[in-house]
């Protein structure tokens, strides 16, 4: 029996099970992101030896959107019935339990608000999932093994025939509040036999999806497609030789922080007894995107630069960073379509400071100016408001609102550059003649900030502490400072955050970032993948700024092991 056959029969016989059984495992004590694992490079690895990966099978992996939970089928050694088993991080350690006999194949929307289960679905309430609910027509009557949704509700999702094993990938849109009926996507994506389990990207910019294609390297192989400017898809791309094996390699998708890439790996006999969950570093998926001119008209994201890897490089140049103007403080806005930086003329001041926007619209970069005589600022990360210093500015239907400020206790504090949490905490510096004043941080307490605290001692070592940037969920804190042992006049340190609340060391981040000059103003891109930052060469008028980027995997590559 193939495996294609054997999950079908699978599928069918568990088309009724709706039971729900509650065990709960607690794993060896295992902290941090992505169950505590080591993350891969460029060559798959098997995903959390002995605890996800096992000699037995193992299936379809999804983390919700908050990166706290992951789903996965697995087969039951003593029943030999597959389940659909979930790992929780609560209280600082990953918990598993046993969600329920198996129903579908798990994935999970963008928002996080719907499991999708083929044909089925779960609706999120609270920190529960609800009872299954069916799909209304025209989906009840089809045989889904996977569907996948992008973030505005479009459905991709394959079929089965057992008349035909050429049974295409289909999309279905909401047009007016109502589901469309199911088209057939193009050749470039239905070629071949056993085209199966899709993965859409939230944006719908790629397809991701398993077949049976000549020219493969196995069983079956794992392709991609990228979305045209037109709308049309691009030809399909086989994941090549570190993903594609001649075993059976299947059912992809990519996390939703946009770093890893999971896929099904057959590891046994043609019995598929022992199937493994994998992992690689997603930037195969930007090695592979077809590259447009590095022009502010390009499509794809990051301004279509070429990305960098471990060692830093000018970000856009002659887009961004340009040889008439001074470019500082680049930052991308939450959905990735917009990039903030401030520029100014060579040789004035910085009242003739502009807050620059290249936006993507109608299917190209371009640039508009937000506020001038502004600067250092940071964007919310939800991306609705900028703030300068102790002022902000929302952004409105129409645009920005106008300045605000952000009243006690910050109205009277000398802020250089504030940085805020995702629950709102503001974390910030503060000028002084000396700059020997430690970074500091306030919360939202009922309503209202509390009185701003020190971050601890590890922020205020040296001179020149400035210009925080915080993650999101405040698992570390990235700013410059200037201290013995460093490269040069300023370098960029990295503190992350324990279990206990308390912060670690600072931790320079090495000669390939920090040089001779000074590096400042850091941040992150939300989507967790590379480092922005501003690189001064020491001179008279300290003129020679520009916007450097750099690939973020040290992030995780620094962090301490818990």
């Amino acid at each position: 029996m193939t495996h294609f056959t054997a999950s079908v029969a699978l599928l069918l016989a568990f088309l009724i099970v709706s039971s729900v059984s509650h065990a709960q495992d607690e794993l060896p004590v295992r902290e941090g992101p992505y169950l505590g694992q080591k993350p891969p490079g460029s060559n798959p690895e098997p995903f959390a030896p002995g605890i996800v990966s096992t000699q037995g099978w193992e299936y379809g992996a999804v983390f919700t959107p908050d990166m706290k939970e992951i789903y996965f089928l697995r087969e039951n050694a003593e029943t030999k019935k597959h389940e659909l088993v979930t790992f929780k991080y609560d209280n600082s350690r990953w918990v598993q339990s046993n969600v329920s006999p198996r129903i579908g194949q798990p994935m999970i929307a963008p928002d996080g608000n719907t499991m999708h289960l083929g044909r089925r679905y779960k609706e999120r309430i609270g920190n529960r999932w609800s009872d299954v609910k069916f799909l209304t027509p025209p989906f009840e009557d089809m045989l889904i093994m996977r569907l996948t949704a992008s973030m505005n509700g479009t459905y991709y999702f394959d079929t089965f025939d057992k008349n035909n094993s050429s049974f295409p990938i289909r999309y279905s849109r909401m047009i007016d509040g109502k589901r469309e009926e199911p088209k057939i996507l193009s050749k470039e994506i239905n070629t071949g036999t056993h085209i199966l389990h899709p993965f859409i990207a939230p944006d719908e910019s790629y397809l991701i999806w398993d077949a049976k294609r000549e020219g493969g390297y196995g069983d079956s192989d794992i392709y991609i497609s990228f979305r045209n400017q037109d709308g049309t898809w691009g030809k399909a791309i086989n994941l090549g030789d570190k993903i594609n094996t001649d075993a059976w390699e299947a059912a992809a998708s990519v996390t939703p922080d946009g770093k890893y890439l999971f896929f099904n790996r057959n590891m046994g006999s043609d019995k598929y007894e022992n199937v493994d969950i994998f992992w690689v570093d997603a930037q195969v998926i930007e090695n592979l995107r077809p590259k447009n001119e590095s022009s502010i008209t390009a499509a794809s994201p990051y301004l279509g630069q070429k990305l960098p890897g471990s060692t830093a490089e000018i970000f856009a140049p002659g887009i961004v960073n340009t040889a008439e103007n001074r470019e500082i403080e680049g930052m991308f806005a939450a959905d990735m379509k917009a990039f903030y930086f401030v520029k100014r003329p060579l040789g004035e001041e910085s009242a003739s400071n502009v807050l620059a926007a290249i936006e993507y619209k109608n299917g190209k970069w371009e640039e508009t100016v937000v506020k001038t005589g502004v600067g250092e600022p940071s964007v919310s990360p939800d991306g609705m408001i900028l703030y300068f210093k102790n002022e902000y500015i929302e952004r409105t239907s129409e645009g920005w609102s106008d300045i605000k400020s952000l009243g006690a206790p910050f109205k009277d504090i000398d802020i250089m550059r504030l940085s805020a949490s995702s629950n709102g905490t503001y974390y910030f510096d503060t000028f002084t003649p000396e700059l020997e004043t430690p970074l500091r941080y306030s919360r939202l307490m009922d309503g209202k900030y509390e009185q701003p605290k020190s971050l601890g001692p590890q922020f205020a070592v040296g001179k020149y502490n400035a210009h925080p940037f915080v993650a999101p969920d405040e698992s570390y804190v990235i700013w410059d400072s200037r201290r013995e042992g460093g490269y040069g006049t300023s370098d960029l340190y990295i503190s992350y955050r324990a279990t206990d609340g308390s912060w670690g060391p600072a931790i320079n981040l090495g000669d390939k970032i920090n040089t001779a000059a000074a590096e400042n103003y850091p941040s992150v891109s939300p989507d967790g993948k590379y480092l922005f930052f501003d690189r001064r060469t020491r001179s008279a008028d300290n003129t020679e700024v520009d916007i450097y980027w750099v690939d973020a995997g040290f992030i995780e590559t620094l962090r301490p092991r818990q």
